[in-house]
């Protein structure tokens, strides 16, 4: 039973886990513009013929295990000329790379300017959640924003209706690692499907039991799971391998802030009453992100707390590890989203209340603009699929309604 695994495998206690250090070299440096001196963020550096790679933070440095030799470093940015440097020797001292702007001749175009579409548009709905159920949406509203009148609705990525159910008062949505949706009310869950009869509603479970058990399920590949557990004021998040045919569970990797585990042995939060403590977990010390996915046979972790995306084989050993610095910048948002119909990863800016996609590069660990959503100042419930985002936005007026947005990124 799913309760019963997650649950024995959360209530294990382990240390900390270990990287394994890499023979060979460590190549720090700086990758500057040629002509003016400034360095250069987010500059590609990439081992020729390997999958070890780096990118620059804001300061251009770098920092790059280099194995063995004779090898070929790659240098690389959209706005500049690619560098390759070749090593017959381990190099000695800090590099200083300079990158030609590069010239690109310009073409006569035609600007275009994407604008969010209103999903819905004329019908009176107000929507307070919504989930990918398959290839369709499934949204949780209130007919002209009644809490009498809840409902479901299913509908494709047009927003044309293909199924509706009246529901009972309903808190929102949940979907778990296998892509099944759920409904939340104040004391129940109901797990929605979805056939020739329309859609259907099952009871789950409490939600207090439910809210507790399956957040731990990351990952599911018969027999292995992948769980996880919060400990330390969730400022400790460690990651397992659970085996359902012996029942054992190996943790894998522990990541930790610690800092925040410091403070908090000193009790600096008042009187640490529960009131205190949830304060602390909420506002001050807010749980550490880490989020992992699966992208065919490797597991991927966006480790925030150290700044690095790290890649895990089939079984848990972790293969590589890439310095992220966007996950260091003020504006980033922690919230790793992955389009599960291209298999791509994005992550958000706000400045201003306004949203900016950036793309992830697995590689390089570099985020790439991509687009803005203007117009639309502290939008909500962010998603990318297929191609395009999706998310809520009340107007300023609060007599507007909550509405469902897209926006192509293609």
């Amino acid at each position: 039973m799913l309760i019963r695994s997650a649950t024995a495998a959360v209530l294990l206690m382990a240390g900390l886990c270990g990287l394994s250090p890499v023979d060979g070299q460590i190549l720090n440096g700086r990758v500057k513009d040629a002509v003016t001196g400034e360095p250069i963020m987010g500059a590609s550096l990439m081992i020729k013929e390997t999958t070890i790679g780096t990118a620059t933070g804001s300061d251009g440095l770098f920092s790059l295990s280099l194995s063995d030799v004779p090898a070929v470093l790659v240098v690389s940015h959209l706005s500049y000329n690619s560098l390759e440097i070749t090593f017959s020797s381990f190099p000695q001292g800090k590099l200083d790379l300079s990158l030609e702007p590069s010239v690109h001749p310009l073409k006569e175009v035609e600007i275009t300017v994407r604008k969010p579409q209103k999903m819905m548009e004329g019908k009176p709905w107000e929507i307070l959640d919504f989930e990918f159920l398959g290839d369709y949406i499934l949204i949780l509203a209130n007919m002209n924003g009644s809490i009498f009148q809840p409902a479901i609705m299913l509908t494709n990525s047009r927003g044309d209706t293909l199924a509706y159910r009246s529901i009972m008062k309903a808190d929102e949505l949940y979907r778990d690692f296998a892509g099944n949706v759920y409904v939340l009310t104040a004391r129940s869950v109901y797990q929605v499907s979805y056939g020739d009869r329309g859609l259907g509603i099952e009871y789950t479970d409490e939600r207090d039991r439910f809210m507790a058990t399956y957040p731990v399920v990351v990952d599911v590949k018969v027999p292995q799971w992948i769980l996880r557990s919060y400990t330390k004021e969730n400022q400790r998040l460690s990651y397992y391998r659970y085996n359902e045919n012996d029942s054992s569970c190996y943790l894998f990797r522990t990541i930790g802030d610690e800092a925040a585990i410091s403070r908090s042995y000193w009790g600096p939060y008042f009187d640490r009453t529960e009131a205190d403590l949830h304060f602390a977990r909420v506002i001050v010390n807010k749980a550490v992100y880490a989020p992992m996915f699966r992208s065919g046979d490797e597991l991927i972790l966006f480790n925030y707390a150290d700044h690095c995306i790290e890649f895990f084989d089939a079984g848990t050993e972790m293969t590589r590890q890439v310095y992220a610095p966007f996950m260091k910048e003020k504006n980033c948002m922690r919230n790793v989203i992955m389009d599960e119909q291209t298999g791509l990863f994005y992550v958000s800016f706000e400045k201003n209340g306004i949203t900016s996609i950036y793309n992830v590069g697995l590689i390089s660990g570099a985020a790439e603009w991509v687009c803005d959503v203007p117009g639309f100042v502290y939008i909500e419930n962010l998603r990318i699929r297929g191609g395009e985002i999706f998310f809520l936005f009340r107007e300023k007026n609060l007599s507007e309604q909550q509405r469902l947005y897209k926006l192509s990124i293609k």
